[in-house]
């Protein structure tokens, strides 16, 4: 049955485009509002033959119809270790904020590493595999470059330390 706009009681005047209720006549000249139609997908009172509004469906977020990780993501996330807080932000893994917490840190860095793909995929938030992939690829390659650059200079910064060592060592001895 086709949506009719509600067109309220007939023969009973009230708001403009509506006939009002019994009884009711408005007040002279008023507009009120124009004749309204019911929202997508809504259900009328099967008493009033559909003239009503319809209710409402009730709100229903995307999920993956699948829960379970596909085995080629069942690997290290480089994104989730290196961009921990920010990688769960990204992809509403909450679980990540716990980096904040002192004691918590490293060993939770460690953890998004090796679940970082399981826990991002049951979110729900991608609408297929490929897009999952995709975006994750981006987040793995981008976290390895910067791991390696700061593994990069967290050992330069170590050898300027040995070297300066070194160099207060020969320097005090040829003081003796």
């Amino acid at each position: 049955m086709p949506e009719q706009p509600y067109q309220g009681y007939p023969n009973q005047q009230g708001y403009s485009g509506q006939q009002g209720y019994p009884g009711q006549q408005g007040s002279p000249g008023q507009q009120g509002y124009p004749s309204q139609q019911g929202y997508p997908g809504q259900q009328g009172n099967p008493n009033l033959q559909g003239q009503l509004y319809q209710q409402e469906q009730p709100y229903q977020p995307y999920t993956n119809q699948d829960y379970s990780l596909p085995p080629e993501l069942k690997k290290w996330n480089w994104g989730a270790f290196s961009f921990n807080i920010w990688w769960g932000i990204g992809n509403k893994v909450w679980l990540s904020l716990l980096c904040f917490v002192p004691c918590m840190s490293f060993i939770m860095t460690i953890i998004l590493g090796i679940k970082g793909n399981e826990w991002a995929w049951k979110t729900g938030k991608y609408k297929d595999l490929e897009t999952f992939k995709a975006v994750q690829e981006s987040w793995n390659a981008a976290g390895f470059i910067y791991f390696f650059v700061q593994l990069a200079i967290v050992v330069l910064v170590i050898l300027m330390y040995v070297f300066l060592f070194a160099a207060m060592l020969t320097t005090f001895s040829s003081f003796q």
